[in-house]
């Protein structure tokens, strides 16, 4: 990953192929927990979500919804309002 100082951000500027959008097809936004005994047990003892996701990260490398696009946002293939309407950071 690269020094977040030395991340530009665009817009699109759009165009008559996509109505003025800036925005061509659909590009997703994964997170996939995968559950393993650590994980299981957090389940069980009904931890939170953040308890439980930051556990992932920790033994798994766990990336969320916003994580994915964030990544996606330092390659310029989304924006982040992209991101925002899409992934909840809650």
């Amino acid at each position: 990953m690269q020094d977040k100082a030395d991340i530009t951000f665009s817009k699109g500027k759009g165009c008559d192929h996509c109505r003025k959008t800036g925005y061509k097809g659909r590009i997703g936004l994964y997170e996939t927990l995968v559950v393993d005994d650590k994980i299981r047990d957090l389940i069980i003892k009904q931890e939170t979500p953040y308890v439980i996701a930051k556990a992932a990260r920790e033994t798994q490398g766990f990336k969320t919804l916003v994580d994915d696009g964030v990544d996606k946002v330092e390659k310029g293939i989304t924006s982040v309002e992209e991101v925002l309407t899409v992934a909840s950071t809650v």
